[in-house]
């Protein structure tokens, strides 16, 4: 993110066996925007010795996580995301916006996701 738009930056991050252990370093650039997710199912937290925060979000094509852990604010936000926001380069276009989905007169289209708290 730059301004609060989304440049085309990406990176590759090491996982451990399947997991990112978060730390306020993976937050310089405020927010990380997952695409194409292998897991419809994310958990936060030491499973081993609970509690723990899971989080199922089906069939949703982005998830963001973000913070602002440099401004005292320790915090993350988890938000399964069905669009994105304006790229730094935007035509300001709404149609043009990246993961814009374009429905049919009369078409729906629905998403959900759930958390859960488990011990």
């Amino acid at each position: 993110m730059e301004n609060g738009l989304l440049t085309r930056k990406s990176k590759v991050l090491d996982l451990n066996q399947g997991k990112l252990f978060l730390s306020d370093s993976l937050f310089v650039e405020k927010a990380l925007i997952f695409k194409h997710l292998n897991a419809e199912t994310i958990v936060f937290g030491n499973v081993n010795s609970g509690p723990f925060l899971s989080i199922n979000i089906p069939r949703a094509p982005y998830l963001a996580l973000w913070s602002w852990p440099f401004e005292n604010r320790h915090f993350i936000c988890i938000e399964p995301w069905w669009g994105l926001p304006d790229m730094v380069e935007t035509s300001e276009k709404f149609i043009n916006k990246k993961g814009i989905e374009i429905l049919d007169v009369g078409q729906r289209k629905s998403g959900n996701y759930s958390i859960s708290i488990l011990n």
